[in-house]
C-alpha cells in the first residue's frame, strides 16, 4: 500500500473531504511555481524510467477516462468520449490521468516496489497540451483560463477497467456533489478547487499512503490545484465510494480497519492529511494581513447513510451529529480548535444520500482523526431500556420478530437483564451484551445477532 509521490514537479499522484476561512481564496502574491508534469500522452507511454499505462494490465485501452468536464456549467469537451483517447478538449485546459505506482519498461512487479495495474488512480485538472501541462491555476500563466476556488467543477470519469477495484477517494477541493454508478462504471463529482502546497523540496514522507508523518516545516509555494486520487486496491470493499477531501493538505488517506459486522460499536474510521506545519512565506492566507505563518486548513469526509447503518449501526443517520463522536488521535499537537459540523446530503442535490463531516480549523503537519460511535454512558443503579439497546446495536425489528438480551459472563458484577430493560448495578465497569433476534416462528435472524455494551459510571 505505499505510495510516495512526486506530485505536480514531474508526476502527478493521490484521499476523502476541504476547505477551512484559513485557507486563501486570493494569495497576496502569485505562487512561482506551475506545477509541471507529464501530459496524458506521456503518462500512457512506459518507459525505463517510468511507468506508464502502456505497461500496465490494463493498457491504454483499459484506463479510466473522462467523459463530461466542464467549468461554471461550460463543457470542455467537443464530443462525448467513447473511449480513453478519444477525448477532445475545446480549450488548453485537460484533465490527465496517471497509473501511480506502475513498473517501469523491464520492473517486474513486487510489494513495495510496483504493481501489474496501480494501486493508485491520480486524476489532475491542467492546462497545455498532450505531452506536458501545469496544474496551478493561481499561476499567473493560467489567468486567461479564470479558474478560482469559486469555480465548479463538474467531471464524470469512467473507471473502465478498473471499476471493480474502486475503493476511496481523496480529492483536494470542497465537494459538493458526489455519485458512485456502479452499472455505468463511472464516479461523478462536483467541487471546488483550493490551495494546496507545493512538493517542491518538502520530505518525502509528508505525500506517504498511509499518512504518517511530515517534518518539513514551511512550504516552498502554494498552488490552486484540482486533483484528486482514487484508491483501487480491493483493500476495502466496505469502503468503495467513500469521499474525502482537504484543503490546505498535500494528501490525505483512509486507514483501512477491520470492520465487525456483529459488535458495530467497536468499529471506527481513521483518516489523514499531511502538509508543512506554515504556509509558504510569499503566500497570505485569507483573513490574514501578512503572508506565511501556521498553517490551517480543513478536512471533509462523506459518509453515505449506508454505511453509517450496516458499519455504525445508525438506524437513522441523519443523527450522526449526536451519535457519531471525532477525534484527534495523532500525536501532532493541536493548536487550532478543530470544529466539527455535521450537514446531510441527499440523493437530487447531491448524488448521494449520506452525512457530511467537516472538521475547520485544522493545524499539521499530520493529524488524523477518528471517527467512532459515542460511548454510551449509565449511571450505577439506573437503566437502559430494550428499545435503546436496539437503536445503541442498529438493530430494527420486522414484524413478528422478538429480541432478547444477554450479558456477558464477565459482565454479570456490572449489569444484568431486568424485564424490558438492562440494569446497571453498584460497581462501575463495561456491560457488555448480546442481542439476540428471531422471526414468528422462533428461527435466529443471524444477521441480527449483535454485540454491544455502554459503561457503567
Amino acid at each position: 500500500m505505499f505510495d510516495k509521490r512526486k506530485k505536480f514537479t514531474v508526476f502527478v499522484s493521490s484521499a476523502a473531504l476541504a476547505l477551512s476561512a484559513f485557507v486563501a481564496s486570493s494569495p497576496a502574491n502569485a505562487a512561482p511555481e506551475v506545477g509541471g508534469m507529464t501530459g496524458q500522452n506521456t503518462a500512457d507511454t512506459a518507459s525505463s524510467s517510468m511507468g506508464g499505462w502502456s505497461n500496465t494490465t490494463s493498457l491504454v485501452a483499459g484506463r479510466p477516462y473522462v467523459t463530461a468536464f466542464s467549468v461554471d456549467g461550460v463543457s470542455k469537451l467537443t464530443t462525448t468520449p467513447s473511449g480513453p483517447t478519444d477525448a477532445q478538449w475545446s480549450t488548453g485546459l485537460r484533465v490527465v490521468v496517471t497509473a501511480t505506482n506502475s513498473c517501469k519498461v523491464g520492473q517486474l512487479p513486487a510489494a513495495g516496489v510496483c504493481y501489474a495495474n496501480p494501486n493508485r488512480i491520480d486524476i489532475t485538472m491542467a492546462y497545455g497540451d498532450q505531452d506536458s501541462v501545469s496544474t496551478n491555476f493561481g499561476h499567473s500563466s493560467a489567468s486567461s483560463y479564470a479558474i478560482t476556488e469559486n469555480s465548479e467543477i463538474d467531471m464524470t470519469v469512467n473507471l473502465n477497467t478498473l471499476a471493480p477495484s474502486l475503493g476511496w477517494t481523496w480529492l483536494n477541493g470542497l465537494p459538493s456533489y458526489w455519485k458512485v454508478d456502479p452499472i455505468a462504471k463511472t464516479v461523478r463529482i462536483k467541487f471546488k478547487p483550493r490551495y494546496m502546497p507545493s512538493s517542491t523540496g518538502i520530505d518525502s514522507q509528508c505525500s506517504t499512503i498511509p499518512v504518517s508523518t511530515c517534518s518539513t516545516d514551511t512550504a516552498t509555494s502554494e498552488m490552486l490545484q484540482a486533483t484528486m486520487v482514487i484508491s483501487v486496491d480491493n483493500t476495502a470493499a466496505l469502503f468503495a465510494g467513500a469521499l474525502f477531501a482537504s484543503a490546505g493538505a498535500i494528501i490525505g488517506s483512509l486507514e483501512v480497519p477491520t470492520f465487525s459486522t456483529t459488535n458495530l460499536a467497536s468499529n471506527l474510521l481513521t483518516y489523514g492529511i499531511a502538509a508543512p506545519s506554515k504556509f509558504a512565506t510569499d503566500f497570505t492566507p485569507a483573513g490574514a494581513s501578512t503572508p506565511g505563518g501556521v498553517r490551517k486548513g480543513s478536512f471533509y469526509g462523506f459518509v453515505p447513510n449506508t454505511l453509517l447503518s450496516s458499519g455504525f449501526g445508525l438506524t437513522d443517520p441523519t443523527q450522526a451529529s449526536s451519535l457519531m463522536s471525532i477525534a484527534r488521535t495523532s500525536s501532532t499537537t493541536a493548536t487550532g480548535t478543530d470544529t466539527v459540523t455535521w450537514a446531510s446530503w441527499d440523493e437530487a442535490t447531491n448524488g448521494t444520500a449520506g452525512q457530511f463531516v467537516s472538521i475547520t480549523d485544522i493545524t499539521f503537519s499530520a493529524p488524523k482523526f477518528q471517527m467512532s460511535r459515542k460511548v454510551t454512558t449509565v449511571a450505577k443503579g439506573k437503566s437502559r431500556t430494550k428499545t435503546a439497546i436496539l437503536t445503541d446495536v442498529g438493530v430494527t425489528l420486522a414484524k413478528g420478530e422478538k429480541a432478547t438480551i444477554k450479558i456477558a459472563k464477565s459482565s454479570s458484577k456490572i449489569c444484568s437483564v431486568s424485564g424490558s430493560k438492562v440494569k446497571a448495578k453498584k460497581k462501575a465497569g463495561t456491560c457488555s451484551y448480546t442481542v439476540t433476534v428471531k422471526n414468528k416462528k422462533g428461527k435466529k435472524v443471524a444477521a441480527k445477532t449483535k454485540s454491544g455494551s455502554f459503561t457503567v459510571s
